[in-house]
């Protein structure tokens, strides 16, 4: 199975699952992207998820998404802002592209 790996950190998902064939990861994360790519040897890119464009994610040849969007906004570290909070663009943009 082909997957593209979004908020993909230092590589959590591609690690405990090394049977799929990722196709390319993103995050935003310099210092993750780099210990990402330490270890893996797939197409990585270093994006802010939310100022991708539909027409990208229609370029990626990919059987499924697999997401570990930050889930500061929605706890008390982040004070409950919830979509509120700017670190939730990137989730509601991944909600409209799928949506489109």
């Amino acid at each position: 199975m082909k997957c593209l790996e979004l908020f993909a950190g230092i590589g959590g998902f591609a690690a405990s699952f090394p049977d799929l064939e990722i196709v390319k990861s993103v995050d935003v994360d310099l210092a993750a992207a780099r210990v990402y790519r330490a270890n893996f040897q797939h197409p990585s890119e270093v994006r802010e998820i939310s100022s991708l464009p539909l027409s990208w994610f229609n370029e990626i040849d990919a059987d499924a998404w697999w997401m570990s969007p930050p889930c500061t906004p929605f706890s008390r570290r982040g004070s409950f802002q919830d979509l509120n909070d700017t670190r939730s663009e990137a989730l509601l943009r991944l909600v409209d592209i799928v949506c489109e």
